[in-house]
């Protein structure tokens, strides 16, 4: 069963705090591609998704987000809007766009109340 995962895309994701400190975001410009060669490292088959970066809270929802988290119900939302026509990779970078405007917007304090920290330390 193990080596039938094996060279398949695996996806993992987190929805959870992963520390106490709140994000200071800043607008920033979109960087362009270069050309440089690409060396693929040895777990290049994982991708993960989380819902903050390490030591960093996530948010709760509430009514305007149908009662899921803020990552979720942006999550939710791309892959409704997606349907398959986008990287799934490119689609996350969207949805960490997406909280954190929302976040911004609407001025969001309450944190998620389990963290990953907290759950395995």
């Amino acid at each position: 069963p193990r080596e039938s995962l094996s060279g398949k895309p695996k996806i993992f994701l987190w929805d959870c705090c992963r520390g106490g400190n709140v994000d200071k975001s800043k607008a920033h410009g979109i960087v362009g591609k270069n050309d440089q060669e690409f060396v693929a490292p040895k777990f290049s088959d994982y991708l993960y998704g989380y819902a903050s970066a390490d030591s960093y809270v996530s948010y709760a929802g509430d009514v305007s987000t149908d009662g899921l988290s803020v990552w979720t119900f942006h999550l939710a939302n791309r892959l409704e809007l997606n349907k398959g026509e986008e990287h799934f990779a490119d689609l996350l970078v969207k949805v960490q766009c997406d909280v954190s405007s929302y976040v911004r917007k609407n001025r969001i304090r309450s944190k998620q109340t389990k963290s990953m920290t907290k759950l395995f330390s």
